[in-house]
């Protein structure tokens, strides 16, 4: 069984302030004054420990506000220990609280990503190393402010707790390469344990919109961040650095987020259809209609999901001989498929063929055959899986997608659950799809499947950005009714 675990490294990382600009420049400069220092969080996991964030900021540079975000965080899967850090620092102008700079890079056994952001002119230059290939783009966007990042201490030290005052915020997140949207308000002032104390706080609540996650933030009266939890299962809790760093953290991953059914599922694999009752769906978005599955709202709020299993057909192919430019032939940052090793690696395993189907076959079984099983804690990148030649669900699909790209196929990931009876019920899980004429049809290079099996769900079509989205299901995904024909 390979569970993907892409989405909550995105998780782990999400855990900034909401925000809005305050006004006025001697405001603005104590308010900083008040959040120079460091402060330490521990993670938490439905409730296990997981790792620790340091967050810093310093105003030592003259004109300049420094800030660092450290991450580090240690899971159990499947009962191997998977570990992961990542360090951000960022720089912005003290009067304008412009972002001027950042660098972001992450660490695991997989490899390591680096990415750096510079104010160039009225735009920013991004520039990535993923997978050791070197990649550049320019932000036509201000992709934070300083001022956006403090908007709850701001309302704070300002007074104005209105529980009706919307407040938007914007942060850049490198891990996803992109800006997200925070929406809070403040909805109650009262007394909150903490270290055994009781302490006045301020509770603001409201969501993080692009992947529909509520979350909920507890600040004391002086504008420090106390404790935030994002979806009532992530959690980031102040403590001390000692507190911190001491102990095992080895939250149990797979037990957290298995959905369990309420019987075993026999015939998995030969089932030509099946259909599921859920409930706790709550973004219209996750409920993907294809030709291979179907929603229907039921009268008592519950969502009916039909899947019938796919006919492979036979297309024309013909190899590609350049890079191509329509989107799902595109190279990205992750998905290298226009780097010689890649495309040469394609060429040579998909000759002869004369189908889109025979050559996608042929990349099923060869990324199937060659690509350890191995569980990772990364943000998978054809380069690095290519380098490495292991990897979970994750790195079997992003080297897949890029190779079947290279070969002139149109390929996509997909991320939804998958049915396991090791683990007793669905776990999170990633694949393909390819388009064999116009239609989309399902591969899985970590099961070997083509078409894949009826018990695979997709709610999310695309890399970190779209796999962010099925978070919300962790904790609220429940299955009320399957049966398979």
């Amino acid at each position: 069984m390979r569970i993907s675990t892409e989405f909550l490294i995105v998780l782990l990382l999400l855990f900034t302030s909401p925000v809005t600009l305050a006004a006025d420049a001697d405001f603005n400069s104590k308010l900083l004054e008040g959040q120079a220092g460091e402060n330490w969080y521990g993670l938490y996991f439905s409730g296990g420990k997981v790792g620790y964030m340091r967050i810093a900021t310093s105003l030592d540079a003259p004109g300049l506000v420094n800030t660092e975000e450290e991450v580090a965080f240690r899971l159990k899967i499947m009962g191997r220990t998977q570990e992961l850090s990542t360090l951000s620092k960022r720089t912005y102008n003290r009067t304008s609280g412009t972002l001027e700079r950042m660098s972001f890079s992450m660490k695991s056994e997989a490899g390591q990503t680096q990415m750096e952001i510079v104010k160039d002119d009225a735009l920013w230059r991004q520039t990535s190393i993923v997978g050791g290939a070197k990649s550049e783009k320019m932000l036509d966007y201000e992709p934070e402010n300083i001022y956006d990042l403090l908007a709850n201490e701001a309302a704070i030290a300002a007074g104005r707790l209105d529980a009706e005052q919307e407040i938007v915020s914007y942060v850049y997140d490198p891990s996803v390469s992109m800006r997200l949207t925070s929406v809070n308000r403040v909805t109650a002032r009262e007394k909150r344990l903490y270290g055994g104390v009781p302490v006045d706080v301020v509770r603001f609540e409201g969501e993080l919109k692009e992947a529909h996650l509520p979350q909920t933030s507890w600040y004391d009266l002086n504008g420090r961040l106390l404790e935030m939890k994002v979806a009532g299962f992530l959690t980031a809790l102040l403590e001390s650095e000692e507190l911190v760093r001491s102990g095992e953290y080895l939250a149990d991953f797979m037990a957290a987020t298995v959905i369990k059914t309420p019987q075993k599922i026999k015939n998995q694999k030969s089932a030509p259809g099946l259909q599921i009752v859920f409930e706790g769906i709550s973004s219209e978005e996750l409920k993907i209609s294809s030709l291979r599955q179907q929603w229907e709202i039921l009268p008592d709020g519950t969502a009916r999901l039909t899947v019938k299993r796919e006919q492979p057909g036979s297309h024309a192919w013909k190899p590609a001989e350049a890079p191509l430019s329509a989107e799902f032939l595109s190279p990205d940052e992750r998905i290298q498929s226009s780097d010689a090793r890649i495309v040469e690696l394609a060429r040579k395993i998909t000759q002869g063929s004369a189908t889109v189907e025979e050559a996608a076959k042929k990349l099923l079984h060869w990324v199937y055959e060659e690509v350890e099983k191995k569980y990772t804690p990364s943000f998978s990148n054809a380069l690095d899986v290519l380098e490495s030649m292991e990897g979970d669900c994750g790195e079997h699909a992003v080297l897949f997608v890029a190779l079947a790209r290279a070969a002139g196929i149109q390929a996509r990931e997909v991320t939804g659950i998958v049915y396991a009876q090791d683990i007793g019920g669905f776990g999170f899980h990633a694949w393909a799809e390819v388009l064999a004429g116009d239609t989309w049809l399902s591969v899985d290079p970590a099961w070997g499947q083509m078409p894949v099996d009826v018990t695979h769900l997709a709610f999310a079509q695309g890399g970190a950005a779209a796999q962010m989205k099925i978070a919300a299901l962790i904790g609220s995904l429940k299955i009320i009714e399957i049966k398979t024909e």
